[in-house]
């Protein structure tokens, strides 16, 4: 049992430091306090009815058919290295109030090798920031940017608007233009493509 005892002090230990790190980056703490309450009132001493297992050479769950987990509170997991989750078909994640994931070290990746890649801020706004460059690109195809009411494209003290059915440059030095050719039409407009987004309802917790 005291090795048992060891590894889940560690895991809360790793926890602290992990939260250390996503607080310094304004990222969402993992429930350090559940997990500490968990040890400390029930599995260290097993002071309250519960059950702890440990195997210092592995675990394994199997079946042929599903396994559930359920928890009336929390369900906590902690690895020392890597965590792997793999699903042949899909992978679903869904939380009724919020999703954070924050890397310290090595970046995120989203691939999709086959399929759209969708991302909606349904009834808020969408914020994406980074401290060095970003880049957007479209290798066979184009990029649209719209906006219903305001698009602006600014950089330092220069800045193009478009609003109001007008375009406005707004630029504390010269405008260059170097084209071939300069004409002048007539009026003409272009119809934005707005996504309609499902507005969606709040998810209220179960009795």
């Amino acid at each position: 049992m005291d090795n048992a005892v060891k590894e889940l002090a560690q895991a809360c230990e790793m926890v602290k430091r992990l939260n250390e790190l996503a607080e310094a980056a304004k990222a969402e703490l993992a429930d350090l306090q559940t997990q500490k309450q968990l040890f400390e009132q029930s599995l260290k001493e097993l002071k309250q009815p519960g059950i702890l297992t440990y195997a210092p050479a592995g675990m394994a769950d199997v079946t042929p058919s599903s396994i559930q987990h359920t928890a009336g509170e929390n369900i906590i997991q902690t690895a020392q290295n890597t965590v792997d989750v793999s699903a042949f078909k899909r992978f679903m994640v869904t939380a009724g109030n919020m999703i954070s994931l924050f890397a310290n070290k090595m970046g995120i990746k989203l691939f999709a090798s086959q399929g759209n890649v969708e991302i909606q801020a349904q009834n808020d706004e969408m914020q994406l920031s980074s401290k060095q460059n970003m880049t957007i690109t479209s290798t066979d195809s184009e990029v649209i940017i719209s906006a219903k009411k305001k698009l602006v494209l600014a950089c330092d003290d220069v800045a193009i608007v478009i609003e109001n059915g007008g375009i406005k440059m707004l630029a504390p030095g010269d405008v260059q233009v170097k084209s071939a050719s300069f004409r002048i039409l007539g009026p003409a407009n272009y119809q934005v493509p707005i996504p309609n987004l499902p507005k969606g309802d709040t998810c209220s917790e179960s009795a």
